[in-house]
């Protein structure tokens, strides 16, 4: 549609204009302008946040779209580009090409769900879009995302996945270098692969500096800030992220693990609960839950949890309650040691052994050096869940032994 043809109808000359319209507030209008396709217009040559939008488009897109759950089927998003090309101006974050923002709103509906196999159907989107649009900065952005959490949820080693995240992000930041969603990812690479918590903190903070309404920041600077013991801020920043998008269940299931980092253990179940409530098949929340009812001591619903998500992460069922079973089996026989003592048994039977876990494992039954030498391992294999050393409870025990402080300096933790 041309511009010309909205000439004699009402315009909104501001992000302040244009949300007050939607009776929303001005990060909820630039989130839905960002993730669900708002016509928002940018003013060539001026600052990003010189905008302006006509009634008539919002009115058309509203009626379309703006009454839609953004957990909808795949083929139904909305419809056209979310910016139109304005000459050599344009503002290369956003695409020209409608197609590409289709599979780029793919994208982010796949990754939104977590599970192994959709985000490797979130990447196909994304490289979709670039296909389609090479100079899409948001679509590499969503690359990087998408491999980011890939290395959690599948077997693909860390330090693959932060590497395929890397050449995504630099190619975002090349096209635009004020991307903030790119910054906030540089941010996780910096403190998962380059081992620089430091300069990972100081990255998402210039990320909100730029666009502090991306929720997925202010998520993942929550886990950050957890991991260096600024537990407090770090569960501000959780509820920010919530408040931005309360339905994500990425970010619910986040801020769960951020209250049980700060050791607010019925604060953090009832938030994983009410992830589950959002989706009683989300892997993700089933195993957050599981880790904090260990820590409660409730060992036979730790157990219960942890063997869901194990099916709804694709594992075969016969084989996770066979190992549920075990779990159980020993609990009640010999108590807790018998539990940490079986799951050692079955962590270290596994086809590829995670050195963290085995660290974890052997540190809960107090075998310090093999603890150590595990946590060693974690360290050379870029791991990132070892950025959880100075917040685990399993490792408390630990933050003396000099192999492990020496750790925790080179990541940048304090001790």
């Amino acid at each position: 549609m041309d511009h010309g043809s909205f000439q004699s109808q009402e315009r909104l000359d501001s992000w302040k204009e244009i949300a007050s319209y939607l009776k929303r507030d001005r990060r909820t209008a630039q989130r839905w302008e960002r993730e669900r396709g708002l016509p928002v217009h940018r003013i060539p040559g001026y600052k990003r946040s010189a905008v302006f939008a006509f009634v008539e488009e919002l009115e058309l897109w509203l009626s379309g779209h703006a009454d839609k759950s953004w957990r909808q089927s795949a083929s139904d998003f909305p419809q056209g580009p979310r910016q139109r090309e304005w000459g050599p101006a344009r503002d290369r974050s956003y695409p020209v090409n409608a197609e590409a923002h289709q599979e780029y709103l793919k994208g982010r509906y796949f990754w939104n769900k977590r599970g192994g196999g959709q985000i490797r159907r979130a990447i196909e989107h994304f490289r979709a879009a670039i296909r389609l649009d090479q100079d899409y900065a948001l679509a590499y952005v969503g690359v990087a995302e998408a491999f980011l959490v890939l290395g959690y949820h599948t077997s693909m080693p860390t330090a693959e996945a932060y590497a395929e995240a890397k050449r995504a992000v630099l190619k975002a930041l090349e096209i635009d270098p004020d991307l903030a969603e790119a910054h906030a990812s540089l941010a996780c690479i910096k403190a998962g692969h380059d081992w620089d918590l430091p300069g990972a903190l100081q990255a998402f903070e210039h990320a909100l500096a730029l666009e502090p309404g991306y929720a997925t920041t202010h998520q993942w600077y929550a886990e950050h800030l957890a991991c260096v013991g600024r537990v407090d801020q770090a569960v501000a920043e959780a509820r920010r992220a919530l408040k931005l998008d309360p339905t994500s269940l990425a970010i619910n299931a986040s801020a769960g693990l951020v209250l049980g980092q700060a050791r607010r253990h019925e604060e953090s179940v009832a938030q994983l609960k009410g992830a589950l409530e959002i989706d009683k098949n989300f892997g993700t929340a089933h195993w957050l839950l599981g880790d904090v009812y260990l820590e409660m001591g409730r060992f036979e619903a730790a157990i219960k949890e942890h063997g869901l998500a194990a099916v709804l992460r694709g594992e075969p069922g016969q084989a996770a309650e066979a190992r549920s079973v075990a779990l159980s089996g020993a609990f009640r026989k010999g108590g807790e040691d018998a539990y940490w003592s079986k799951r050692l048994e079955l962590a270290a039977a596994a086809a590829e052994p995670s050195s963290y876990e085995l660290a974890m494992l052997y540190a809960k039954l107090e075998k310090t050096e093999a603890a150590v030498e595990h946590l060693k391992a974690t360290y050379q294999r870029r791991d990132y869940n070892l950025l959880y050393l100075g917040i685990s409870p399993a490792f408390d025990t630990l933050h003396n032994h000099p192999a492990v402080k020496g750790l925790m300096k080179r990541i940048g933790l304090p001790n």
